[in-house]
């Protein structure tokens, strides 16, 4: 049962995330709001994608080489800042949120099809999303270049969304209501029920996925 698996996972150092889903069908008042949001989404990763993919396919790589700006401390306790070459990944989170920061994909108020204001932690994660998606396509590339038999084929590129791209909220987007039980999206009028096994201590994030027809928070 879930109290032996739990004491289970605590002995052996494992984490345990509990999940819980409701789900957003056509006729309920949050619909639009999620399918608002989740448009978003598919908007600022096809431009996070569009810049990315054309880079590599002018360039032939991901990366172009530049010069950081590096801390040293110095033995007199001062801190002096040097400069370190190396090489700037495209799909970076900072580089894409320096390059995005004022597109209108991100600042969903100036789009003229989205017309509604966005809280900024919940965009940047799209950044953060798209920089794991090519992390784990550069890796499979390797792996399928050094054993290509494991694989059925050439490892793609990510692709462009086509209709909805899920919407992820974190911890701190997430507010909770003087009610118990209740959790309210951040700049939403999503407003969600939580059972008693999940709290403000505990919480971890909010994903809003497209299901079927519908949405699943």
């Amino acid at each position: 049962n879930l109290f032996m698996f739990n004491n289970y996972a605590k002995q052996k150092g494992l984490k345990m995330n509990l999940i819980n889903r409701q789900h957003i069908d056509e006729k309920h008042p949050f619909y639009n709001e999620c399918q608002r949001l989740c448009v978003s989404s598919k908007m600022l990763r096809n431009v996070c994608l569009y810049n990315i993919r054309q880079f590599y396919f002018e360039h032939d790589k991901l990366y172009f080489p530049t010069v950081f700006k590096k801390k040293v401390e110095q033995e007199d306790g001062s801190v002096k800042v040097e400069d370190k070459p190396g090489n700037q990944y495209v799909f970076n989170y900072t580089y894409l949120y320096h390059l995005l920061k004022d597109h209108e994909c991100f600042r969903t108020e100036t789009h003229p099809e989205l017309l509604f204001k966005t809280n900024t932690k919940v965009m940047k994660q799209m950044f953060i999303h798209v920089n794991r998606e090519f992390s784990s396509w550069l890796m499979a590339m390797k792996s399928w270049g050094k054993t290509p038999d494991k694989f059925t084929g050439k490892p793609n590129m990510p692709y462009y969304s086509k209709k909805y791209f899920q919407t992820k909220f974190p911890k701190e987007s997430i507010s909770f209501t003087k009610e118990k039980g209740k959790a309210v999206l951040s700049m939403t009028n999503i407003v969600l029920d939580l059972p008693d096994f999940i709290g403000k201590d505990n919480i971890c994030e909010v994903l809003i996925c497209p299901e079927g027809k519908g949405f699943d928070i």
